[in-house]
């Protein structure tokens, strides 16, 4: 379901993920991005651009294509198997890993329901919504892989 709602959410007009994609789509055509006069911007060290945009230039899609229907999905997907790794790893069981992870869906799910956008600890629309962004895959995917790396290690 959280796959199906990633993939049918199409961004408002004022959201961050356009100000991503044209910079993604810039960054694309003139291999380079065009910071402004600003040498030293967050989006001159936003490391997720270049990976778009290899992503974009390896499989031939438009970046608007790619992150809106096929990225967002697999993100969320990744980020599901992601949480259940850390699970896997923490609790070195696979059925309470399963139910961890099954419960953490469920939550996000739920979460989607909510119109509350002030909580920081409990995710609402922005799991499935805006997955793709930099903090939110930062948040969602880098983070699990990192402790349970951190915890293996």
């Amino acid at each position: 379901m959280l796959v199906w709602i990633s993939a049918e959410n199409v961004p408002r007009p004022a959201d961050d993920v356009w100000i991503l994609l044209a910079r993604v789509r810039e960054f694309l055509e003139l291999g380079r991005l065009g910071t402004g006069g600003d040498s030293f911007s967050r989006l001159a060290l936003n490391g997720w651009l270049p990976e778009q945009t290899m992503l974009s230039l390896v499989s031939g899609l438009n970046p608007v294509t790619l992150v809106l229907w096929y990225m967002s999905p697999a993100l969320v997907v990744v980020a599901l198997l992601t949480h259940y790794a850390l699970a896997r790893t923490l609790l070195e069981n696979e059925k309470a890993a399963l139910v961890i992870g099954s419960l953490a869906a469920l939550f996000f799910l739920v979460g989607f329901g909510s119109l509350s956008f002030d909580s920081v600890l409990a995710p609402s629309r922005e799991f499935a919504s805006y997955i793709t962004e930099d903090k939110f895959v930062a948040r969602y995917v880098f983070l699990p892989v990192a402790l349970s790396l951190a915890i293996l290690f």
